[in-house]
Order: C-alpha cells, then structure tokens, then sequence
C-alpha cells in the first residue's frame, strides 16, 4: 500500500547507491538539520 501512495506522489528515488552512502555519512557528521547540498559535490 505504501509503494502506491508514493507512486501516486509522483516521487523518485535514486538508483545510484553512492548517493545513499554520502548522505548517511553527512547525517552521521552533521545530523539532519545540516543546511548541506543533498547531492555530493561533481568532479569534472
């Protein structure tokens, strides 16, 4: 049921796993409330 809801939301998740591994690790420094960039920094 959940999945639904969110679906209809019209939400997205990322499918690449170093994004989750890179906010984990500002959550765990800064906690939730750190006014950071949600997505890591681009190397060009």
């Amino acid at each position: 049921m959940f999945n639904r809801y969110v679906d209809g939301l019209a939400t997205w998740a990322p499918s690449d796993p170093s994004l989750y591994r890179y906010r984990a690790q500002k959550v765990a420094e800064y906690g939730y409330t750190h006014e950071d960039h949600y997505m890591p920094p681009t190397t060009a």
